[in-house]
């Protein structure tokens, strides 16, 4: 197979071309937790939607999958399209999925016309693009509103940084923030979730950002982000991998075993496990709540590349939007957002519609980067 365009730890693959994917979703009920909202945010808490059905079909797809060493003839996304497997809402691609040079995202409108209807926000860099439909996808099974705002490498922390893997300032990211922060208040939304990779960052001037440092940035990002009644969810990142799972699938497809991770060597991989506790830290000290994803990723010690015929991550570290799809129901019910359409028969709670995939970089920025 052809390798994904890698950037460092976090590969960025470019889409071959719009991949067009109907998903079926699973009528998963999702338990609706009480959470009572204070006056400018929500008590912090830690959770992963579990106990609910929809956790438990997760977790034993999860742990069947510990077992699975050779991959599947009907893997999705195949093994030549995982790199480019973020995937956004229908109509949404290169409107709410911005690249390095975006600052803002004006055509990017929500989904769902309803003006009484709840809303639902996502924000973050290029975490939040591969949880773009799974979002959607329980905002129009519960008749939420969905707005989306995500840019490439572009960290939710109040920092200024360097362009990811180049040198210089990343200027471009902090207006979008403020942009984005802007917009989502304007929104208004009910419940907002924040997607964003907790790794090493670097200064304009080349100096490594501490942990702390991370954490007290993104303090002051969700503080800016509260609002009476709303509640705020930061998700954490999938645990990452150390072997490049599109391609070690691809060279051992009889027995993959040994391109698994462990989530144990998970943790101490480039000091992932601090970078976490930061993402976690900052959750808590600004009284939003944290959504911990392990248990959708990981049995245990072990973190299958495979479940349910489905290719978990598209690079290191971000999974594949179609695994996204499949976690709906969990995330929704970690939300603890009332599922409306469990018990309903309209096929449009339970399908969802085909959407379209978008470059990670435009081929003048690959250029730039020099890595065409």
């Amino acid at each position: 197979m052809q390798s994904p365009v890698r950037s460092s730890r976090l590969t960025r693959g470019l889409a071959q071309s719009l991949i067009g994917l109907t998903v079926a979703l699973g009528a998963l009920a999702a338990l609706g937790l009480a959470n009572a909202a204070g006056a400018t945010a929500t008590a912090a808490t830690s959770q992963s939607g579990c106990p609910s059905a929809a956790c438990s079909a997760v977790e034993s797809a999860v742990k069947a999958a510990t077992h699975v060493t050779s991959v599947p003839q009907q893997l999705t996304p195949a093994l030549q399209s995982a790199a480019g497997d973020i995937l956004f809402p229908p109509d949404a691609a290169g409107d709410c999925g911005g690249v390095y040079s975006t600052v803002t995202l004006p055509q990017c409108a929500p989904d769902g016309t309803n003006p009484s209807a709840p809303r639902i926000a996502l924000l973050g860099d290029s975490e939040a693009q591969t949880w773009s439909i799974s979002v959607d996808a329980l905002a129009r099974r519960t008749g939420y509103s969905f707005l989306g705002l995500a840019k490439t490498e572009c960290t939710m922390a109040d920092l200024e940084t360097q362009v990811p893997y180049s040198h210089g300032a990343y200027a471009s990211c902090p207006a979008f923030r403020k942009y984005a922060i802007a917009r989502i208040n304007q929104f208004n939304p009910k419940i907002l979730v924040i997607a964003t990779l907790a790794e090493q960052f670097y200064t304009v001037s080349g100096k490594a950002i501490s942990p702390s440092a991370y954490t007290a940035a993104l303090v002051k990002t969700i503080k800016s982000l509260q609002h009476p009644g709303r509640q705020i969810f930061v998700v954490s990142d999938p645990p990452h991998q150390e072997e490049e799972p599109p391609n070690c699938l691809a060279a051992h497809e009889s027995n993959f075993s040994g391109c698994m991770t462990s989530l144990s060597a998970s943790l101490s991989f480039q000091n992932d496990g601090a970078w976490q506790s930061a993402l976690e830290a900052a959750t808590t000290k600004a009284g939003a709540s944290y959504v911990n994803v392990t248990p959708w990723f990981c049995s245990k010690n072990t973190c299958p590349l495979v479940i349910r015929n489905t290719e978990v991550y598209l690079d290191y570290g971000h999974m594949t939007s179609t695994y996204g799809v499949f976690l709906s129901g969990v995330l929704q019910a970690a939300l603890g957002i009332t599922d409306v359409c469990a018990q309903a028969s309209a096929s449009s709670c339970n399908t969802y519609s085909a959407v379209a995939s978008l470059p990670y970089y435009t081929q003048a920025e690959l250029a730039a980067l020099g890595k065409t």
